[in-house]
């Protein structure tokens, strides 16, 4: 079920959110991020510079955002480290 919300500003309360982006290559990024929020039909994301979520969306222009629930977050932390950029 959906319910459509209208507010100045949002903030679920959640420490966890996951940021599902693509690289150009059509591979898959899960970044989980602990800062975000909304302001009126914006989304405030708290994206480290130097990850491959950011660089993704610089050039696909994508993102999904998902809320994790609080039972899966042992899970989430499982893959924390293995969503970040690799440099050669």
């Amino acid at each position: 079920m959906f319910k459509q919300i209208h507010k100045d500003s949002l903030y679920y309360g959640f420490p966890v959110t996951l940021l599902a982006t693509q690289s150009i290559d059509g591979t898959d990024n899960i970044s989980p991020i602990s800062s975000s929020w909304t302001l009126n039909n914006h989304v405030v994301l708290g994206v480290s510079l130097e990850g491959q979520a950011y660089q993704n969306m610089l050039t696909m222009k994508e993102a999904t955002i998902n809320i994790a629930d609080s039972k899966i977050w042992s899970n989430i932390e499982r893959i924390a480290r293995t969503t970040g950029k690799i440099t050669y």
